[in-house]
């Protein structure tokens, strides 16, 4: 139920000044698709929030929501954009296994992963606001 029963609560703050979609900048399949269960654990045990306001962007869900923001709209999958997305995911990966390797202790792991996740957000916004522009997020 919505505060103001003339508005659906699908649209409530979801549609102005253009109708938008709140997504993930590191899309949570990516997690599951691009990692090992051993590093997901790593993630959960961190204080990392997938959901926190930095891994989190606002698109357009049409086209003429664009021309505000500079950002690609978006209505569907972003296959392409998780596969660009891979390496990114590689990286990091390995450099959890490295630490592994150096037995250094596992909140030592942790505190590092959530730190390089969050870099790896930045650089996946920019990418974003950047690479897109005009176009539609695939």
């Amino acid at each position: 139920m919505s505060l103001n029963p003339s508005v659906t609560a699908s649209v409530v703050g979801c549609s102005f000044p253009y109708k938008w979609q709140a997504h993930h900048i590191l899309p949570m399949n990516c997690f599951y698709t691009y990692l090992q269960d051993w590093h997901v654990r790593v993630i959960l045990s961190s204080n990392y929030d997938i959901n926190a306001g930095s891994n989190i962007i606002f698109l357009p869900e049409k086209p003429d929501g664009m021309l505000h923001h500079k950002l690609p709209f978006h209505r569907s999958s972003h296959a392409d954009y998780d596969i660009r997305l891979k390496g990114d995911f590689q990286k990091f990966q390995d450099l959890l296994n490295e630490k592994k390797e150096d037995d250094e202790p596992h909140e030592a792991i942790a505190e590092n992963a959530e730190a390089t996740l969050r870099e790896m957000e930045t650089e996946a916004f920019q990418y974003l606001s950047r690479s897109f522009g005009m176009r539609k997020l695939t």
